[in-house]
């Protein structure tokens, strides 16, 4: 037998440690099945496993240290279960890895820098868990990695500036965590990246400036931080920005300016202020019909003033 899909029925109990024995095994998918009991380590025996699927039971206990004798597995997918203790480093042994999914555990401690030698990995997803400590720089020598979410954890420190070097990614979440210092720069080489959400840390300085850089990017979430300073114009004109709250000081009314880049770049904020800060930009100016007359230059012009302006140019 090389494929056992017993997945979505009543299956009760432990898996067996007998299911060492299916060393032909190529796949195995008990998910979502009220399994109880801990992971058997004899699963590292079946050296062809590609696919080890036992995601949505109720598993307990720590990941076998075994598994990373499975060098040909693809496909890791073991969240939402009730996993605890560390990952083990010699899951980075696996090295045909492409996507390994552990969210919605109860794993702690720090991730092994081994992981980052996965050069196949396309997605990582370790959120929802206990997990803390530095988020490891090696994962930026992964060249192939698309999906990264590391939300909802006890992470600290910087963000690694080597992230920055996984030019592939597509997907960054590092939100609810302890996250400190400044926004990398580095992280604006990532021209793939839809989707970034930075949120709910203890990140400070300004937003970048050549955030422009991503171009790909349609979903950005950078609320509830200690962000200070403006917002890139760029944001508001491509009409990505979905929330940027917790932005330190009150909205002054004061008009774009054009710096280095060419782009208008705004200086809204200073002092104490607003716990919450909704922003869709482009929208809100447009509804007021100030988006235009910020283009021409102009500071505050009043509604009639820019409707007079907007016929002008039609007419002319």
């Amino acid at each position: 037998m090389t494929y056992l899909d017993l997945c979505n029925n009543l299956l009760t109990g432990s898996i067996p440690s007998t299911v060492g024995k299916l060393k032909k095994l190529t796949m195995i998918s008990l998910s979502k099945n009220p399994i109880s009991g801990s992971f058997p380590r004899e699963m590292g025996d079946l050296k062809y496993l590609q696919t080890l699927s036992l995601y949505e039971t109720n598993l307990a206990g720590p990941i076998p240290k075994s598994l990373g004798g499975l060098t040909k597995l693809t496909h890791l997918l073991l969240y939402s279960n009730h996993l605890c203790g560390s990952i083990p480093k010699e899951l980075g042994n696996l090295t045909s890895l492409v996507d390994l999914q552990l969210y919605r555990n109860q794993l702690n401690g720090s991730v092994p820098a081994s992981l980052g030698k996965l050069e196949n990995l396309e997605r990582i997803s370790l959120n929802n868990n206990r997990l803390s400590g530095f988020i490891p720089p090696e994962f930026g020598s992964m060249t192939n990695l698309k999906h990264l979410d590391l939300s909802l954890n006890s992470f600290s420190h910087s963000i690694p500036k080597e992230l920055g070097n996984s030019s592939y990614l597509d997907y960054l979440s590092l939100s609810n965590n302890q996250l400190s210092h400044e926004i990398p720069i580095t992280l604006m080489n990532l021209c793939y990246l839809s989707q970034l959400d930075l949120s709910n840390n203890l990140l400070i300085g300004h937003i970048p400036n050549n955030i422009s850089d991503l171009v790909s990017l349609e979903n950005l979430n950078l609320s509830h931080n200690r962000l200070s300073g403006g917002i890139p114009a760029y944001l508001v004109q491509v009409n990505v920005l979905d929330f940027v709250k917790d932005l330190k000081g009150p909205v002054k009314k004061k008009c774009m300016s054009f710096g280095t880049s060419g782009l208008p770049t705004t200086s809204v904020f200073s002092g104490e202020g607003y716990d919450f800060w909704f922003v869709r930009m482009e929208a809100l100016l447009n509804a007021h019909d100030l988006w235009s007359a910020i283009g021409q230059g102009y500071c505050m012009t009043s509604r009639k003033e820019t409707k007079n302006m907007k016929r002008d140019r039609k007419t002319g």
